[in-house]
């Protein structure tokens, strides 16, 4: 499985790739829009937040593997927001957060504490 550090350091060629292509464009760098997009589950611990997706995996017959490399994030608010703040540092603003069925209330709930969280520092 690949780690965050990976994946920001890919998010990273990303970055550095399209601003050397926009470079020698007519458009400026600094209008290009990074975005992440990573399947989410909140909880009070990490371990709950882990029970939680592999709840989730098995009510859809799937599991980890299948996600690829793409980013799972099973955590705290604190821990997610501390995650987010990472990819801002590279240029990522927009996070787009998917939710694996069923949906569990918890993590709607939680979603709402961690925008606050990035924005703190």
């Amino acid at each position: 499985m690949i780690t965050e550090t990976k994946l920001q350091e890919r998010a990273l060629l990303r970055v550095g790739g399209s601003t050397a292509r926009r470079s020698r464009s007519r458009y400026p760098a600094t209008n290009i829009e990074f975005s992440l997009n990573c399947k989410v589950v909140l909880r009070e611990s990490d371990s709950e937040a882990q029970a939680v997706k592999m709840q989730q995996f098995a009510a859809n017959g799937t599991s980890a593997e299948a996600c690829g490399d793409r980013p799972f994030w099973t955590a705290t608010p604190e821990h997610i927001a501390m995650l987010m703040r990472g990819y801002l540092a590279v240029r990522f603003r927009t996070f787009i957060c998917e939710l694996l069925p069923p949906y569990a209330e918890g993590t709607l709930i939680r979603l709402e504490e961690v925008k606050p969280l990035v924005e703190r520092d």
